[in-house]
């Protein structure tokens, strides 16, 4: 869904997304599937993996990564168009241009660089697990494309930016219930959420 490659054709991208996911599952793409604690893991036959990523490797630059995770999984296989890094440098968010996905989780961030706002192609951020993490700037409203935002276990975050109605794409806005003393001004005006970790309502009369 992030990386666009889903069509609506009418219904929510989460049921389309959930068909594709059946229909290959039917044709053996996956193996070992297993369920637990509502997550489903999966392994993708070495032969698959081979091919996929044949087909998007040849392409792939700094200029066309679609996906960054700053972390390691070893049982985890990236096809061509995404990549693991395993460290985090703000000046590398300004080599992608084509990001779609960015998992910055559990990095001890402090500060989100201004740049974030020159990903205007990103559809997915993860910055949960960022504890010291207190605020987030206010160019990330310019990310017109955002669906989700991860801000699960940003223990010292205490505020969105005032301008976060901007991010009129923003679809899953997900939070713990005792982060924010207030919601940012016109977040009513978000209508593409369907999912909101929490409300947080605060003191002023006009709250």
């Amino acid at each position: 869904m992030a990386h666009g490659f889903l069509l609506s054709k009418g219904k929510e991208l989460v049921d389309e997304g959930n068909d594709v996911w059946k229909k290959l599952c039917l044709r053996s793409f996956f193996q070992d599937i297993e369920v637990k604690d509502g997550k489903t893991y999966f392994k993708m036959h070495d032969l698959i993996h081979d091919l996929a990523t044949s087909l998007f490797t040849a392409s792939t630059s700094s200029n066309n990564i679609r996906e960054i995770n700053v972390e390691g999984y070893p049982h985890m296989m990236l096809i061509g168009f995404a990549k693991v890094v395993s460290s985090y440098y703000r000046s590398h968010l300004q080599k992608f241009v084509s990001l779609r996905v960015l998992n910055l989780r559990e990095l001890g961030l402090k500060h989100l660089p201004s740049s974030i706002g020159d990903l205007v192609h990103l559809r997915y951020l993860n910055l949960s697990g960022n504890w010291n993490m207190r605020s987030l700037p206010k160019q990330l409203c310019k990310l017109q494309n955002l669906k989700t935002l991860d801000l699960h276990d940003c223990d010292s975050l205490c505020c969105l930016p005032k301008e976060t109605s901007k991010l009129g794409s923003l679809r899953n806005l997900l939070l713990d219930d005792y982060l924010l003393k207030s919601m940012p001004p016109r977040i009513g005006s978000l209508t593409c959420l369907k999912t909101l970790g929490c409300f947080a309502v605060g003191r002023k009369k006009s709250c």
